[in-house]
């Protein structure tokens, strides 16, 4: 990992974020740079410093739609429920088995609040549940197959929380008519800026 070759990586990534007209950032350009920042974790390799900065990564952006979420419920303690757990999982509190358990419950929280409520407010919940998929397993990226034109699938299990966050700043997905596509676009010059240079640190994540 280095912070040229991260650098490097974000200013082509901008440039393919400017040319598409949905403004979004695929799916195989955020693993690029998932992969510019090391090793995907496995095993003993978990809280590796690549996976910290991963997690790091994802959870800046759930906080920055967190105003979204707290106006619509204000009420709810998800939010703090699931951020304590994923502090927990950081710590090596919880092991894999336990907190996919807290996994498994916080998204069914968040897919029956969806029944009911589909607003911008619900990809904000979603991505602060997909910081905890992070924390356990890492992003989905394979460093051998990197392809920076793969394009997301439609199963939002494998929305990563990147997108959910993106989701809920512009107000619908990629493909969604009434979205705003230049919220959108803020979001992901944001992320890339936030990628090569974390406002989200070890210490931060340890505390929460």
């Amino acid at each position: 990992m280095t912070e040229q070759s991260i650098n490097q990586l974000r200013n082509k990534a901008r440039a393919e974020l400017e040319a598409r007209p949905d403004h979004h950032l695929a799916l195989g350009m955020r693993q690029a740079v998932w992969n510019a920042l090391g090793p995907r974790a496995t095993g003993r390799d978990r809280m590796s410093a690549a996976h910290l900065r991963r997690i790091a990564l994802a959870f800046a952006a759930a906080e920055r739609v967190r105003p979204i979420w707290d106006r619509q419920y204000p009420k709810s303690s998800l939010w703090k429920e699931v951020t304590a757990t994923i502090g927990r999982v950081v710590r090596g509190e919880l092991d894999v088995k336990a907190a996919l358990q807290r996994f498994d419950k916080f998204w069914a929280e968040i897919t029956h609040l969806a029944t009911s409520d589909p607003s911008p407010a619900i990809a904000a919940g979603f991505a602060i549940v997909q910081v905890l998929s992070t924390a356990i397993v890492d992003e989905r990226f394979d460093s051998s197959a990197i392809d920076p034109r793969r394009e997301d699938g439609d199963d939002p299990m494998d929305f990563d929380t990147a997108v959910y966050s993106e989701s809920a700043e512009a107000g619908g997905m990629p493909w969604d008519d009434d979205a705003n596509a230049d919220r959108r676009r803020r979001f992901w010059q944001w992320w890339l800026d936030e990628a090569a240079k974390p406002s989200v640190d070890d210490a931060a994540l340890r505390a929460l």
